[in-house]
């Protein structure tokens, strides 16, 4: 189900994954900053499993990315897309 907020919640998990990845545009970015956003991409954070789920996305598919864009060093913000059909 798509709701107006949804684009502030895919900006949310980007942000997160550029942070997780080392690629954040923030002059304050450290590696405690990195190390929370990886922290954060998991199956049994709730924040992260409602977002996930608002989005109508599985959190295990989530994961899977950052660990597909990690591995293969990409910009992944381009590649980052959610289906809004409703």
């Amino acid at each position: 189900m798509y709701i107006p907020e949804t684009q502030l919640y895919v900006e949310i998990i980007s942000q997160a994954m550029r942070d997780a990845l080392g690629l954040s545009g923030d002059p304050q970015y450290n590696q405690f900053v990195k190390s929370q956003a990886r922290a954060w991409f998991d199956v049994n954070d709730p924040d992260f499993i409602y977002i996930c789920h608002l989005m109508g996305m599985e959190p295990k598919s989530v994961i899977k990315t950052l660990q597909k864009f990690s591995k293969e060093k990409k910009n992944f913000v381009r590649n980052f897309k959610i289906d809004r059909k409703n």
